[in-house]
């Protein structure tokens, strides 16, 4: 009774929140969040992140339409987001999702790597596209979740402990063979990172991301993905030796994406490695 009692409290702060036009929250495990957003409606996600709702579209058939078949997979609903990271940058990204809650959509991802947070697009309610029918109360809203990730800078032979994913990590190398900026190349060329991983109880293994022949972004080690999102800086024109900055590589490493699990490897690859941050 007392367990039943608590479940209800719960149950009535959530709505209440929604009711009030605020981000409507539950914790579904440790440090993640799932959050219910309508248009221009912000939730802070772990640390002092916020996560904003610039837009929220569906174009998915309704029993009304009476779409056919094939119309009705060719349609998706989408939602537009800003993150505010804690260090004042600013992240944005389109998450979708296919006209069923399994089927993939063919306009964007449904989760997306924006600063440290894994934010994904679980569903959008009411669900399918405005009718005339509807009034001005029919609101939709979508259904985020966020996960806190390790997003870490790495220059070569250092190491970082990541404390979310429970593991060190390790740039052995990087060998950075891209046209640089101002030059004009035949080729756009590429820049390979070799990286160690290693955990208390197992053996460390070596990775290689961005290889020429089978360019890889994104990996998954002990139930977690170490995505590379960028090498930085590039190169400028004939630089003098010992001149240029140090190189740093971008890792985020989160849980594998619950939307991607199980996933075949070339759609992991066809995904954007990380949202890019607003100018």
């Amino acid at each position: 009774m007392q367990q039943r009692r608590r479940s209800s409290a719960i149950a009535v702060m959530v709505a209440l929140a929604g009711g009030m036009g605020l981000a409507s929250a539950v914790c579904a495990e440790p440090d993640e969040r799932t959050v219910s957003l309508a248009a221009h409606e912000s939730a802070r996600g772990s640390g002092d992140a916020v996560l904003s709702v610039d837009e929220v579209s569906d174009s998915r058939c309704r029993t009304a339409e009476r779409c056919s078949a094939s119309e009705a997979v060719s349609r998706d609903a989408a939602v537009q987001l800003t993150l505010r990271a804690a260090d004042g940058r600013r992240y944005a990204a389109t998450l979708a999702i296919g006209a069923g809650r399994d089927q993939p959509s063919p306009s964007a991802p449904a989760f997306a790597r924006m600063g440290d947070q894994l934010v994904a697009l679980v569903d959008i309610a009411p669900a399918g596209r405005e009718l005339p029918a509807d009034g001005p109360g029919r609101v939709q809203r979508a259904t985020l979740r966020l996960t806190p990730a390790d997003r870490v800078l790495v220059q070569q032979g250092a190491t970082t402990v990541l404390p979310r994913a429970g593991f060190d990590l390790r740039v052995v190398s990087i060998d950075d063979q891209r046209c640089p900026n101002g030059v004009a190349c035949i080729t756009a060329g590429h820049v390979q990172v070799d990286v160690e991983l290693s955990a208390k109880g197992a053996p460390a293994e070596r990775m290689v991301f961005g290889a020429p022949t089978a360019p890889r972004r994104a990996q998954t080690w002990r139930g977690h993905e170490v995505v590379l999102c960028g090498v930085s800086p590039r190169q400028t024109g004939p630089a003098a030796a010992g001149s240029t900055p140090p190189l740093q590589v971008d890792f985020f490493v989160s849980r594998v994406p619950a939307v991607r699990r199980g996933a075949p490897a070339a759609q992991a690859l066809a995904e954007p490695a990380c949202a890019p941050i607003v100018r």
